[in-house]
């Protein structure tokens, strides 16, 4: 987590609700098949009040240049049996 940010108090009872934003995607160099997604962080309380933001990380498995959208590697292996 990077740029964290405590804005306001957080009480027991509190609801909170979470808003996140994708900024930046890239493959990794050192497992290429991962990415990585780099996200914002806003956390609200109850009243609408943004109470903490972050940066965080998050790492996926990249689909090859040949899977079909939302196609797993092994559902595009078993197709044709």
């Amino acid at each position: 987590m990077d740029e964290v940010r405590w804005k306001r108090p957080v009480y027991p009872g509190d609801v909170l609700s979470l808003e996140v934003e994708v900024i930046d995607k890239r493959r990794s160099r050192s497992r290429p098949g991962l990415g990585i997604i780099r996200n914002r962080y806003r956390v609200f309380n109850q009243k609408g009040e943004e109470v903490m933001s972050f940066i965080g990380n998050a790492f996926i498995p990249c689909r090859t240049a040949g899977q079909a959208d939302g196609a797993s590697a092994d559902a595009a292996g078993s197709a044709g049996r």
